[in-house]
């Protein structure tokens, strides 16, 4: 398994095959950030189980605004803690649903150009990197 695992790695792609990253950090209950995720249009079952019990995470950048296909984040987020201290950063495009299929119950949503403006302007006065963990 990958319980060790703290880093993920960088996952750069834009446009997404069916299955691609299905159950990638599957019990990965170390990792505390997701890789950014930057692909706009989802695939069948390709965030399916991502982040499956991935109980240290807190923070997920995904900018998906096509949600439509088949299971696309199937349970990708199931088993994962709802505690109200963990963010996740959306297209402000984008309609989420909330549960394991879309966004934990109580997890901060904020959309990315307000993201992106926050840390900004909080790093300015404070350098607060710790509170912003997309700045680093």
């Amino acid at each position: 398994g990958c319980s060790s695992l703290t880093t993920a790695p960088e996952l750069p792609a834009t446009i997404l095959a069916d299955n691609c990253y299905s159950a990638m950090f599957y019990n990965c209950t170390s990792l505390t950030k997701a890789p950014d995720l930057p692909a706009l249009t989802l695939t069948s079952e390709c965030y399916l189980c991502m982040f499956y019990n991935c109980n240290k995470l807190k923070y997920i950048k995904c900018l998906a605004t096509d949600l439509s296909a088949s299971k696309c984040t199937y349970n990708w987020m199931a088993y994962i803690p709802i505690d109200s201290d963990r963010i996740f950063v959306k297209s402000k495009n984008a309609t989420w649903p909330r549960g394991w299929d879309g966004i934990p119950t109580n997890w901060l949503v904020i959309s990315d150009d307000v993201a992106e403006g926050l840390s900004s302007w909080f790093n300015k006065l404070w350098n607060w990197d710790w509170l912003w963990p997309w700045n680093k």
